[in-house]
C-alpha cells in the first residue's frame, strides 16, 4: 500500500503553536448541546431567506447525524457567524456564546458537586477521547481506596457499557465533541488530579488540560508515544505533517510539564525519551492489570463438544484506507487467521465494542475469510463486566502477526519496548496468549510469567502442533497465580501513592 503523502520538512515551533491554537479555538458559539444548537439556528434562519434557512438546517443535521458530531459543527459555525455578523446578527451571536458559556458552568458545577459530595479522599478527573476498559478498571480500582473519581469524554459511550462508568465515577459527561468545550469545563474544577487519556492524535489535550489546572496536579497516561511509534518522516507519509508534528510537539510538552507520566513500555524507554526530549518528567510504569477477582475457574469449552482448539482475537478491525502495511503491524492479520484455520484451529473476531462491526469499512477481507472458513467468525464485543466470562471459552488468546521486516517501518523502540494491552484481557479471562517474539517486551512478559508462548513469525505456518502439545491446564495455573499477585486491585495502591506523592509537593 502506497503512502499518502510525500516526504515533508517538519513545521517549525511556531508553526506548531499555532496548529495548537487552532485545536482549542474558542469559538463565539461553543457548541454546548444540542438544545442550544437547535435554538441558536431556530433564530438565526429568522433572519434569513426562507431558501438559505433551508439550506442552513440541512447541512448542520448532516452533520449532527453522520458526522462526528458537536466537533465538525464547531467550524460551521464559526463560519456561519463570520457570514452573519455584518449584517447585523452580531447581538444574536453574543447572546448565545454568555448562554453557551453558562451551560459550561453550571455543567461544570454539577460534577464539581458531585466530586464534592461527602470528600474524604482526593478528587480525580479522568479525561479522555474514548474511555476503554483501563479508564474503568482504574476508577473501579480508586473507588475501592475511597477515591473519587469523575470523567469526562469526547466520545459517547456506547449505551451497553454506560451502567459499569456510571458505578464507577460519581459523574460521567460523555459525548462532549468539542475541545472548547471541553477544556472551558476543565478550567471551572477545583479538584486534585487530572488523570489524562493521552494518545495518538490527542496529546493536545494533555497540554490543555495542564494550562487550565487551576491547583491540580496532572497525570498523563501514554498509552503510544508517537515519536517512538515510527519515525517523523514515515510518520508525515501516511498523516498530514501539521497532524504529525503538532502531535510531537505536545508529546514533548507533556514529557517535560506533566507532573508524571504513566506508560506501559519496558522502562528503558525512558531514556530514549529522555534524550530526544531534552527532559522528562516523572515516569510510572503500570500495565492494565487484570480485575481482581473475575477470573472463571475451570470454564466450558467451545471445543469441549467437538474436540477443535478455539482461539479469539479480541480487538478491532482496521479502516480500509489509511492504514498501510508499514505502519500498521497486524495489517498482516488476515494472513495470520488463514494461517491457523489452514491448520485446524476455529477463530472468533470479537470486535472492539466501541466500534461496532457494522460501522467498519475494514470488514470486507474478515468477511471473505468467514466465507472461505466456516471456523471464522466475526463477532461484536460486549462490555468490560462481561469480557472475562467471553473471553474464557477460549482455549488461546491471539496477539500475533506476521512480521515482515522488509515492510514494516516502525520504531525500534516500539518492537523492542511495547506491551500488547489484549494479554492483560486474555489474562483476565484465564485463557493462554499467542504472542509475536519480535515484540520482545511482550513475549518476555508472557514467557517469563508463564502466561503462554511467543512465537517467531517464520514458526507460525507449523505452530499447529507446538500449540496442541502445550499444558494447558499449567498455564491456567500460572495465570491465576498471576492474577493473585498483579490484578488492579493489588496494583492500584502503588498509583494512590504516586497521586499522594505529587499532590504533596
Amino acid at each position: 500500500m502506497a503512502f499518502r503523502y510525500p516526504p515533508s520538512s517538519p513545521l517549525t515551533p511556531a508553526q506548531v503553536e499555532v496548529m495548537y491554537d487552532a485545536l482549542i479555538a474558542q469559538h463565539p458559539v461553543l457548541p454546548t448541546s444540542r438544545d442550544l444548537l437547535s435554538d441558536f439556528l431556530e433564530d438565526i434562519c429568522k433572519l434569513l431567506p426562507a431558501e438559505n434557512s433551508v439550506k442552513i438546517r440541512a447541512v448542520f443535521e448532516k452533520h449532527l447525524t453522520i458526522g462526528k458530531g458537536n466537533q465538525d459543527i464547531a467550524p460551521l459555525l464559526d463560519r456561519l457567524c463570520q457570514q452573519l455578523e455584518p449584517i447585523g446578527a452580531g447581538p444574536l451571536i453574543r447572546r448565545y456564546g454568555l448562554r453557551a458559556q453558562s451551560e459550561v458552568m453550571s455543567m461544570a458545577a454539577g460534577i464539581q458537586a458531585s466530586l464534592d459530595q461527602g470528600r474524604q479522599s482526593l478528587r480525580v478527573v479522568f479525561i479522555a477521547t474514548k474511555p476503554y476498559f483501563q479508564v474503568l478498571r482504574e476508577a473501579q480500582a480508586l473507588q475501592d481506596q475511597g477515591i473519587t473519581c469523575a470523567l469526562l469524554c469526547l466520545d459517547h459511550i456506547p449505551a451497553a457499557m454506560r451502567p459499569g462508568f456510571d458505578a464507577a465515577f460519581v459523574s460521567v459527561t460523555d459525548g462532549i465533541r468539542n475541545p472548547t468545550v471541553l477544556t472551558e469545563m476543565i478550567s471551572h474544577l477545583n479538584v486534585d488530579i487530572f488523570h489524562v487519556q493521552c494518545w495518538m492524535w490527542s496529546y493536545y489535550l494533555a497540554r490543555a488540560t495542564i494550562e487550565r489546572k487551576r491547583k491540580a496536579k496532572v497525570v498523563c497516561e501514554v498509552y503510544d508515544f508517537t515519536s517512538v511509534y515510527a519515525p517523523r518522516n514515515v510518520l508525515a507519509q501516511n498523516w498530514p505533517r501539521e497532524v504529525v508534528d503538532t502531535d510531537l510537539g505536545m508529546e514533548k510538552y507533556l514529557c517535560l510539564n506533566a507532573d508524571a507520566v504513566i506508560h506501559r513500555y519496558h522502562p528503558d524507554i525512558d531514556d530514549e525519551l529522555r534524550e530526544r526530549h531534552g527532559g522528562l518528567t516523572r515516569t510510572f510504569h503500570a500495565q492494565p492489570w487484570p480485575a481482581a477477582d473475575v477470573t472463571p475457574r475451570n470454564p466450558a469449552k467451545l471445543s469441549d463438544r467437538d474436540g477443535i482448539l478455539r482461539m479469539v482475537y479480541a480487538g478491532g478491525i482496521l479502516e480500509k484506507e489509511g492504514c498501510p502495511a508499514e505502519l500498521f503491524p497486524i495489517r498482516t492479520m488476515p494472513r495470520t487467521f488463514r494461517c491457523f484455520l489452514e491448520q485446524g484451529f476455529h477463530i472468533d473476531l470479537l470486535h472492539d465494542p466501541h466500534r461496532p462491526l457494522a460501522t467498519s469499512d475494514g470488514a470486507a477481507e474478515y468477511l471473505a475469510l468467514a466465507e472461505e472458513f466456516p471456523g471464522f467468525r466475526l463477532v461484536d464485543g460486549v462490555p468490560p463486566d462481561r469480557l472475562p466470562e467471553a473471553l474464557s471459552v477460549y482455549d488461546f488468546g491471539i496477539v500475533v502477526t506476521h512480521i515482515d521486516r522488509d515492510v514494516l517501518q516502525v520504531g525500534p523502540g516500539l518492537m523492542r519496548g511495547a506491551v500488547g494491552t489484549k494479554v492483560f484481557a486474555y489474562i483476565e479471562a484465564g485463557i493462554p496468549s499467542v504472542v509475536c517474539r519480535e515484540y520482545e517486551y511482550t513475549a518476555w512478559l508472557v514467557e517469563h510469567h508463564g502466561l503462554g508462548i511467543a512465537l517467531e513469525t517464520a514458526e507460525l505456518e507449523t505452530a499447529g502442533t507446538r500449540l496442541r502439545a502445550l499444558d494447558r491446564g499449567e498455564i491456567a495455573a500460572s495465570i491465576l497465580a498471576f492474577n493473585e499477585t498483579h490484578n488492579m486491585s493489588r496494583e492500584i495502591p502503588k498509583l494512590v501513592s504516586l497521586y499522594q506523592e505529587i499532590t504533596a509537593g
